[in-house]
This record gives structure tokens, sequence and C-alpha cells, in this order.
């Protein structure tokens, strides 16, 4: 036994003290109802005798003087009605919550610390798997590319995070950018938006086409944060690729729309859950 063990034992006589007094109970005589208080006494005899010999002088000392006292007159103990018994269960319940804190805390601390590690461990679970539904896409200018990219993703059962779609919420741009990127996948629209080049190129009237700022920008976040097999670029044809990330593998966008099944097959290599024939049916 223990005294967390002790404490479930006086709760459920509680409830179970409570349950009879309601069923006995007339509607025009609420009180008198008795109950036997034998298991009751026999239990907090051994609590009492549980405490003293843990050494809780001052537990068992309280625990004594909540003992059932003989009348001097009969002889015997006085039946109770089952309002008096059910308070005398709340003063043992109090006596043991007060003082025997101490010991009830080492006991529990063990209990709480599992429920709290078992809660951890479903909330994160729960995150995860709902992290595996979102797929945050990057994008440029090139709408009709970001639609396409959405309506793929929403076949696949997947939900796309576009970040200019998301509520604002009072936050700034970056602040919202790190609220909406909890992902485990990113898709990257490397789009003809922009034109550029270095100042030579540009005297030379030579200029290639270029990303948004941001898109780069968002590129190597996402390669940062999730690592390089967990985002997936897609690149228009003679978009300029910048060089200190030569080593990723771009799928380029093409008529037929290949990119789509690349895709699909990136998405499920990083641990989504991918039915390749919901896109053979789109």
């Amino acid at each position: 036994m223990s005294f967390k063990v002790y404490l479930s034992e006086l709760l459920s006589l509680k409830d179970k003290y409570e349950k009879e007094k309601l069923k006995s109970q007339d509607m025009y005589f609420q009180t008198g109802v008795e109950v036997d208080e034998t298991v009751l006494d026999q239990l907090l005899e051994d609590l009492t005798d549980f405490s003293s010999a843990n050494g809780n002088t001052s537990l068992t000392a309280k625990l004594r003087s909540l003992q059932n006292n003989t009348d001097d007159d009969y002889g015997f103990i006085r039946k109770r009605s089952a309002t008096e018994v059910i308070a005398r269960v709340y003063r043992i319940i109090r006596v043991l919550e007060t003082f025997g804190r101490e010991h009830l805390e080492r006991e529990l601390t063990p209990v709480v610390e599992a429920i709290e590690d078992e809660n951890q461990r479903e909330s994160t679970a729960s995150r995860n798997e709902e992290a595996l539904k979102k797929v945050f896409v990057v994008h440029g200018h090139d709408n009709a590319v970001l639609f396409r990219v959405k309506e793929t993703l929403t076949v696949l059962g997947l939900t796309p995070i576009v970040l200019r779609e998301q509520s604002n919420n009072g936050r700034t741009i970056i602040e919202k950018f790190e609220r909406f990127s909890d992902v485990n996948f990113a898709v990257v629209l490397m789009t003809a938006d922009d034109m550029g080049g270095s100042l030579k190129e540009i005297e030379a009237g030579k200029t290639s086409a270029r990303a948004r700022q941001n898109v780069v920008m968002e590129l190597g976040y996402f390669i940062a944060k999730l690592t390089r097999d967990k985002v997936c670029v897609l690149k228009g044809q003679g978009v300029e690729v910048p060089s200190d990330i030569m080593g990723v593998v771009y799928t380029p966008i093409d008529e037929n729309e290949a990119w789509r099944m690349e895709l699909a097959r990136e998405l499920s290599g990083a641990g989504y859950s991918i039915d390749l024939n919901r896109l053979i049916q789109n």
C-alpha cells in the first residue's frame, strides 16, 4: 500500500456512500439514511498504522482523532446517517492531503511526470501528423504555375500553405513566415519573374531570367530548416540558378507537366502518404 492508494480508496468510498445515499433517499425524507461504516473504520485503522510505521507522527495523531469513539452510556458505536459518514470521509481526506502532503507529492511526482511525458509524446505525434498534411509553397509572380501546384497538392490530399493567403493577425512579414513555415516539406517555384546580371553583363546588354529575391531567400531558409531532401524546386525554363546551391536538384516546369509526378515521388520519399493514382485520374 501507499498514501496514494489510501487516498484513492477514500475517494472511492466517498463515491460509494454518496451513491447509496442518493439511492436510498425518499423525496420527502432526505435525512436519516444510514450506511455501513465498517469498511471506513477498517480503512482508517489501516491508514493510521501505515502512517505510524512511516514515522509521520503529526498525520498519525490526526488520523487517530478521527477514529470512531465508543458511546460511554451504551457501550457500542452509534449508527450514523449517510450525511455524517460522508462528512467524516471528507475530513479524513483533508487530513491526509494536509499532513501527508510530503508523502503524497513524493509518490505522485513520478505519476505526474509519466502523464506529462505521455501527453508530450501524444502532442508531438499529433503535431507531426498534422505537419505531414501541409506543404509550404514558395512562389513569385507566376500565378498560373502557383494555381496548378496548389491544385496538384490538393488532389494528393495535402494542404498547400501559401503565405499571402494566411491571416496577418498583426504580424510582420517575417513573423508571419516563421509562424506558417512549420511544415515537413516545401515546394519552391523558381519562375522567370525578374531579370538581372552582373554589372559587366548588364553593360554588355546581357541579362538572365531570375526568380524573385524573396523566392531565393525562402529557398535557402527551407534548405537550412528541412534539409535539401525535403525541398522540391520547380524551375521555369531559362531561369538562372543561384551559384551557391548548385547541388540542389531542380525539376523543370515542362508543358507536359511531368513535374507533377516527380513532385509526388519527392513527397512520398519525405514520408508523406501519397497515392500516385490520384494524379493519373486528375
